[in-house]
């Protein structure tokens, strides 16, 4: 996957909220609700791209600061109902796996950064060839 791919996704996540580093966006005087979404094409059949969409999965290509320790399950292991932290420069954030279905291709991640922002992820794959995978985030 090409780096260009990741800041797409640290929109999506919350990392950076419309252009701004996440300490500004934390300033507003009041809750904003923002939705991003974008898409992409994975270079891999459904099978194989579906793995590099779990906090595990995601060590290869995400960069080095996404270093996910795991409160559940020990050890660690990307399934449905893990629960794991991410340092974010001064900011922990928690995330919870809420859905992880690799056969039918969507997972979903709910995170919050206490006294910041909420967030969830939403990933959906679908097959566009046999080894090429389209990948939708929300």
């Amino acid at each position: 996957m090409k780096a260009t791919t990741l800041l797409p996704l640290a929109l999506a996540t919350g990392v950076v909220s419309a252009g701004q580093p996440l300490a500004m966006a934390q300033t507003a005087a009041l809750p904003a609700h923002v939705s991003n979404s974008f898409q992409f094409v994975v270079p891999a059949p459904l099978s194989r791209a579906s793995a590099l969409f779990g906090p595990e999965g995601e060590r290869c290509w995400a960069g080095k600061h996404w270093k996910p320790e795991f409160l559940h399950p020990q050890p660690a292991e990307d399934v449905q109902g893990a629960v794991f932290t991410v340092q974010h420069g001064p900011h922990k954030s928690v995330w919870v796996n809420t859905v992880l279905d690799r056969v039918g291709g969507r997972m979903q991640y709910v995170s919050f950064i206490p006294d910041a922002l909420v967030f969830t992820v939403e990933v959906r794959l679908s097959v566009l060839a046999p080894s090429s995978t389209k990948v939708e985030v929300t």
